[in-house]
C-alpha cells in the first residue's frame, strides 16, 4: 500500500514535532568559545579521556535509560582545541547563560507568539553516551503557549528550550568512541509542538513554518 492509500483520519493519526535548530551567536552558551565548528581532527591541540557513570537525581533516584547505557563498556576519547576551553572539557564550572543566545530564543518566542517565562533556570539531564563530558546537558525553559496557523489547522508550541548542543562523534574503534568537542556548547533552541498534526502534509507544513 503507497503512502497515497492510506486514510490518517480512519487510522487516527496523531503526530508533534520536535525541532532542535542551532544558533548563529558569536559565542557558545555557557562560556565565551567561539562557535567555530567543523574542526579538522588533525588540527587537536591535545586529547583526554573519560569514563562515565550514572548518578542519582536530587530526588535520589537513578535514570534507567543511563543505566542502560551504562552497561556498555567504554572509554570516551575527546578531541580538544585552541578555541575550546575547560568549560568543554568539564574542568572549570559553566559560565553566565550567553546574553546572545538569550535574545535570539526570545526573538524566535516571539515569532512563535509564545509566553516567556518570569526567571529561566538551568536544568540538567543525565546524558552518559559520551556526548557531553560531563556527563550531562544543561537546558532552560525560555517559553511556552504558543501556536502556529497551518492549511489543516493550528498547531500549539508547548515549549522552546535553550540548551547546549552536544559533542560532534568522530568514530568507534576497539571499544574507545572519539568526540569531538568543536561543536560541544554551541547553543540551540529545542521546540515541541502539541500532538495536534494529523497528516504528513501538515506535519510538513507544520515544520516549515517553524523552520
Amino acid at each position: 500500500m503507497s503512502a497515497q492509500e492510506f486514510d490518517y483520519a480512519d487510522l487516527g493519526l496523531t503526530a508533534g514535532l520536535e525541532i532542535h535548530q542551532q544558533l548563529d551567536t558569536a559565542t557558545k552558551l555557557f562560556c565565551q568559545c567561539p562557535t567555530e565548528t567543523n574542526r579538522d581532527p588533525e588540527a587537536a591541540s591535545h586529547t583526554f579521556t573519560r569514563y562515565l557513570h550514572p548518578t542519582k537525581s536530587e530526588l535520589g533516584e537513578l535514570d534507567d535509560a543511563a543505566l542502560e547505557e551504562s552497561i556498555i563498556d567504554r572509554e570516551f576519547k575527546y578531541l580538544s582545541y585552541d578555541t575550546t576551553c575547560l568549560v568543554e572539557a568539564d574542568e572549570e564550572p559553566p559560565h553566565r547563560l550567553d546574553t546572545e543566545a538569550q535574545h535570539v530564543a526570545l526573538q524566535i518566542a516571539s515569532l512563535l507568539d509564545m509566553d516567556p517565562v518570569d526567571q529561566a533556570h538551568v536544568m540538567r539531564k543525565l546524558v552518559i553516551d559520551g556526548s557531553n563530558t560531563s556527563g550531562f546537558q544543561r537546558s532552560s525553559l525560555i517559553a511556552h503557549g504558543g501556536s502556529i496557523e497551518t492549511s489543516e489547522g493550528p498547531v500549539r508550541i508547548g515549549d522552546l528550550m535553550l540548551e547546549e548542543e552536544s559533542a560532534q562523534r568522530i568514530e568507534e574503534d576497539a571499544g574507545v568512541v572519539t568526540f569531538s568537542l568543536d561543536r560541544l556548547g554551541v547553543p540551540l533552541v529545542e521546540i515541541g509542538t502539541g500532538p495536534d498534526i494529523s497528516t504528513p502534509e501538515q506535519a510538513k507544513e507544520a515544520a516549515e513554518r517553524i523552520g
